[in-house]
Protein backbone atom coordinates (compact mmCIF):
# COMPACT_ATOMS: atom_id res chain seq x y z
CA UNK A 1 0.00 0.00 0.00
CA UNK A 2 1.34 3.42 -0.95
CA UNK A 3 2.03 6.01 1.71
CA UNK A 4 -0.61 8.73 1.87
CA UNK A 5 0.25 12.24 3.01
CA UNK A 6 -1.15 13.27 6.37
CA UNK A 7 -0.81 16.99 5.68
CA UNK A 8 -2.60 18.45 2.64
CA UNK A 9 -0.47 20.25 0.10
CA UNK A 10 -0.86 24.01 0.29
CA UNK A 11 0.21 26.78 -2.04
CA UNK A 12 0.81 30.49 -1.46
CA UNK A 13 -2.07 32.81 -2.35
CA UNK A 14 -2.06 33.68 -6.05
CA UNK A 15 -0.19 30.60 -7.29
CA UNK A 16 -1.95 29.36 -10.46
CA UNK A 17 -3.25 25.83 -10.59
CA UNK A 18 -4.74 23.54 -13.18
CA UNK A 19 -7.54 21.12 -12.40
CA UNK A 20 -9.05 18.54 -14.74
CA UNK A 21 -12.26 16.68 -14.10
CA UNK A 22 -13.22 13.59 -16.05
CA UNK A 23 -16.91 12.79 -15.72
CA UNK A 24 -19.48 10.70 -17.51
CA UNK A 25 -22.18 13.39 -17.09
CA UNK A 26 -20.70 16.69 -18.24
CA UNK A 27 -23.97 18.61 -18.01
CA UNK A 28 -24.55 17.53 -14.40
CA UNK A 29 -20.98 18.51 -13.48
CA UNK A 30 -21.35 21.95 -15.10
CA UNK A 31 -24.65 22.48 -13.29
CA UNK A 32 -23.15 21.40 -9.95
CA UNK A 33 -20.02 23.58 -10.13
CA UNK A 34 -21.95 26.46 -11.64
CA UNK A 35 -24.31 26.46 -8.66
CA UNK A 36 -21.54 25.85 -6.12
CA UNK A 37 -19.15 28.58 -7.27
CA UNK A 38 -21.38 30.90 -9.28
CA UNK A 39 -19.63 30.00 -12.53
CA UNK A 40 -20.82 30.16 -16.14
CA UNK A 41 -19.03 27.92 -18.64
CA UNK A 42 -17.80 28.43 -22.18
CA UNK A 43 -17.32 25.41 -24.42
CA UNK A 44 -13.79 25.44 -25.86
CA UNK A 45 -13.96 22.65 -28.47
CA UNK A 46 -15.24 23.37 -31.98
CA UNK A 47 -18.76 22.20 -32.87
CA UNK A 48 -18.83 18.52 -33.77
CA UNK A 49 -15.58 17.69 -31.95
CA UNK A 50 -15.74 14.59 -29.76
CA UNK A 51 -15.86 15.15 -26.02
CA UNK A 52 -16.16 18.40 -24.10
CA UNK A 53 -13.78 21.00 -22.73
CA UNK A 54 -15.30 23.88 -20.80
CA UNK A 55 -13.74 26.90 -19.20
CA UNK A 56 -15.38 28.63 -16.21
CA UNK A 57 -15.78 32.32 -15.61
CA UNK A 58 -16.92 33.87 -12.39
CA UNK A 59 -20.32 35.55 -12.34
CA UNK A 60 -20.56 36.00 -8.58
CA UNK A 61 -18.13 36.78 -5.80
CA UNK A 62 -16.44 33.69 -4.41
CA UNK A 63 -17.24 32.95 -0.75
CA UNK A 64 -14.41 33.61 1.70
Amino acid sequence: MADTPTTPRTYPHGVPSWIDLETQDVDAALDFYGELFGWKFTEKLPPGAPGAMSSPRWTAQMPR
